[in-house]
């Protein structure tokens, strides 16, 4: 249970009180109607992110902070969403190591992917990530 405000607001509107399936519908879920400035944002790219996804045949993207390490996004939105991967319960997954070693290695042009680990927010399937800092 996240003990951040801000990170229990978004996983309770996104996560607790989404009203479709845990790891194979919640992405359904595109404005949770709460009135919030994330709400609106999230309406408007969270189609675009969907899209990516089936084009590629992605399972999940990720929008994280790369001075916090806070996931501020993900399609998905499994448990991981709204954590931090330095610290939070997720740091020490394959995602979290990726994650440090591009914001470490300060590079626009690094990109990293990591073996497959039986991944927890996805109820134990296995899972590799595929990482690369994104401008705005």
């Amino acid at each position: 249970m996240p003990t951040d405000p801000v990170r229990r607001y978004l996983q309770y509107h996104y996560i607790a009180a989404n009203p479709y399936a845990y790891a194979s519908k919640k992405q359904d879920l595109t404005d949770a109607d709460d009135g919030s400035a994330y709400s609106r944002v999230h309406k408007i790219y969270h189609r675009l992110f969907g899209k990516m996804v089936n084009i590629f045949g992605y399972v999940d993207v990720f929008l994280i902070d790369v001075e916090t390490l806070d996931i501020v996004y993900s399609y998905q939105k499994t448990a991981e969403f709204a954590t931090n991967l330095g610290n939070g319960p997720y740091a020490d997954t394959n995602l979290g190591q990726m994650v440090r070693a591009l914001r470490k290695a300060g590079d626009r042009d690094d990109f990293k992917v990591t073996d497959f680990e039986f991944y927890r927010p996805n109820l134990g399937q296995p899972m590799a990530f595929i990482g690369s800092p994104v401008d705005w």
